[in-house]
């Protein structure tokens, strides 16, 4: 199946900051576009439709999407004036839910389908997070369990950001996890912070909000309920990561996903900001062999963080 391409017609810029977020999370989209109703009237916005529906047709598409913010807009009127063929089907209500689950199953359904699936995911995206709603519970300690094999590690991950986008639906879309267990002593011992971020998983992942002491004695495990299932671990610095590399169990591998900027912090790469103390662990764990990878998402480039990088930032800090 070659799969359904999208285009997503906005007022101003929506559109495109939309699909750009969407490639943050998951890396860039095979058919999935942008279009602007700045500068157009009805009939030229829907001439550009237009256009992008005849190069939609010669890459042979499953189907093809037209995505609108609102119905009754110039753009919900352009792009019905522009697809008057069975093949194009048009959504009005985009968000990004709609165009995450998109980019997962443009190749997975015909397109009428899709329709619905996206349909659904988008409602369903749209709920009550704050008040009196009750987030998910999180678990601050482990319990044995009867399963004789240590924690299955699929990413061990630092993220300044925590549980989030690049996560629940990047990593977690590619690596198939069972369960995500965020290391951070502030954390768990906030009950409201545990909440939050417990919330934001996916209801077929379980999270586990833990220390790093009990994270530690986890990964020590061979007979414990984290023992079962493949886990993607989250710290929030390379210390508490190091630490659990230390006390824990031996990581071969592992992914820096985000240290962004703070005070005293200058840029490694675009999306890794260190200060000397930052350096000091990261050489640290090259010395024990550990293979280090910048990488915010699957698709995007994995950069190797080695000597050579380490050292030249020793010279600038």
């Amino acid at each position: 199946m070659a799969g359904t391409c999208a285009l997503v017609v906005t007022h101003g810029k929506l559109g495109r900051q939309l699909v750009r977020v969407v490639e943050m999370i998951v890396g860039p989209v095979a058919g999935l576009t942008s279009l602007s109703n700045e500068e157009f009237s009805a009939l030229e916005l829907a001439a550009e439709i237009r256009r992008w529906l005849a190069e939609c047709d010669a890459d042979d598409p499953t189907g093809r999407l037209v995505l609108v913010d609102d119905y009754g807009g110039s753009c919900a009127t352009a792009a019905q004036l522009a697809c008057e063929d069975e093949g194009t089907a048009i959504i009005s209500g985009v968000n990004l839910a709609m165009l995450l689950a998109f980019a997962s199953w443009r190749e997975d359904y015909e397109l009428e389908e899709l329709v619905q699936q996206l349909i659904r995911k988008g409602r369903d995206a749209i709920i009550r997070v704050g008040g009196k709603r009750a987030g998910r519970t999180c678990r601050t300690s482990a319990r044995p369990g009867s399963v004789n094999r240590a924690m299955d590690i699929v990413l061990a991950r630092i993220d300044d950001r925590f549980i989030h986008g690049q996560v629940t639906v990047g990593w977690s879309q590619k690596l198939r996890p069972d369960r995500i267990v965020l290391a951070n002593d502030a954390i768990a011992a906030d009950p409201w912070q545990c909440r939050v971020y417990g919330s934001t998983v996916p209801p077929e992942i379980t999270v586990a909000i833990l220390d790093l002491e009990t994270t530690a004695a986890a990964m020590r495990e061979t007979n414990g309920e984290f023992a079962a299932g493949r886990t993607i671990l989250l710290t929030g610095s390379p210390a508490d990561l190091y630490a659990l590399h230390r006390k824990g169990r031996t990581l071969p591998e592992i992914n820096v996903g985000g240290m962004h900027y703070s005070p005293g912090k200058q840029e490694m790469l675009p999306f890794v900001y260190v200060d000397p103390d930052d350096l000091v662990v990261l050489r640290a764990f090259l010395a024990t062999g550990c293979l280090m990878t910048a990488q915010q998402v699957p698709g995007g480039k994995a950069i190797v963080v080695g000597e050579n990088l380490i050292e030249s930032m020793e010279g600038r800090l």
